[in-house]
């Protein structure tokens, strides 16, 4: 009577880990639709595969700890690659088409309305920032412009000129303007 119930009990942790490679095949079909219509350079790549086989393993050690007391079984790992077969040539195509169905909606719904705004509040932006410029450009232009024509006004500028008058010899030089009331 052991022997059907160990029988019986290997038999449900075998379907069940059928289960969870077609679990786990419907996580790759995911993050492969997201692949294929998002753009994604190389390490993004790497990274996302490396972050599904971290799920795929720690999803397979839970299932062996939880069924099976931890141990590795051979009948477990092969049900886990059945199951992700079985899904691959069965409902792998239709889970994918839906997804890249709902990556095409998102995209239409918000990343589309979402870029929009963006762009025109950036023109916007860019648009007023140029009026500013073309507003205020002329007053500031025409500052610069007198400080320059009006160096003697410049702090700076006047200490370097007194402090050569006091260096060079004192007879052909005129004494720097003194203020009144001082």
């Amino acid at each position: 009577m052991s022997a059907r119930v160990e029988i019986a009990q290997q038999t449900s942790v075998f379907l069940g880990a059928c289960l969870l490679g077609a679990l786990l095949g419907i996580c790759f079909d995911l993050v492969r639709t997201i692949r294929l219509t998002l753009p994604h350079n190389a390490v993004a790549t790497l990274l996302e595969d490396i972050a599904y086989w971290c799920l795929a393993s720690l999803a397979t050690a839970l299932y062996l700890i939880n069924t099976n007391d931890g141990q590795i079984r051979a009948f477990i790992l092969v049900g886990e690659g059945l199951g992700a077969l079985l899904y691959g040539c069965t409902l792998s195509r239709l889970v994918r088409r839906v997804g890249e169905g709902l990556v095409a909606l998102l995209r239409a719904v918000v990343f589309r309305p979402l870029g929009r705004l963006v762009t025109g509040t950036g023109k916007l932006l860019w648009g007023m920032g140029k009026f500013l410029l073309r507003i205020l450009g002329k007053p500031w232009l025409f500052l610069k412009n007198r400080l320059k024509r009006a160096a003697h006004l410049l702090y700076n500028k006047r200490k370097a000129q007194c402090s050569r008058r006091k260096k060079g010899s004192g007879a052909d030089e005129e004494e720097p303007p003194q203020g009144e009331g001082v």
